[in-house]
């Protein structure tokens, strides 16, 4: 009975584990841009808008990194062989993490990408519309 504990309570830890190092690679994904975004500093012969740009490489480079946990969280969600160990719990808690962790990915992966190839445009066109109206 004790090692049947221990056991969930080591696929609840994987789990959360697999959930917090996630975490730790899409927030600063997120944040990279938005910083480059507001703060003043930029290397010598960067323009603004180039130094945006450049954030969408390293916003795809740790999208992609936060899909590492989403995979090793869907394999301890779903693990090979029999398994006579009762999963419910973690399986109650972390059941949806992957599909909308990978979509997060997707997400973050997709906006860094306009980011990168688009980000000094679409800019430039956001100031169009509102110089228009």
């Amino acid at each position: 009975m004790g090692a049947d504990k221990d056991s969930k309570k080591g696929h609840m830890y994987q789990a959360q584990r697999w959930v917090r190092m996630f975490y730790l690679f899409i927030i600063p994904a997120v944040a990279i841009p938005a910083l480059m975004w507001v703060l003043p500093w930029r290397p010598d012969g960067e323009t603004w808008l180039s130094w945006f740009q450049r954030s969408g490489a390293i916003m795809i480079v740790l999208a992609l990194a936060a899909e590492f946990p989403v995979l090793n969280l869907f394999q301890v969600l779903n693990p090979s062989g029999y398994v006579s160990l009762d999963f419910t719990p973690v399986e109650e808690r972390y059941c949806r993490y992957p599909r909308r962790m990978s979509i997060a990915v997707f997400a973050v992966g997709s906006l860094g990408t306009l980011i990168s190839a688009y980000g000094d445009l679409l800019f430039e066109l956001g100031l169009y519309w509102i110089w228009i109206r």
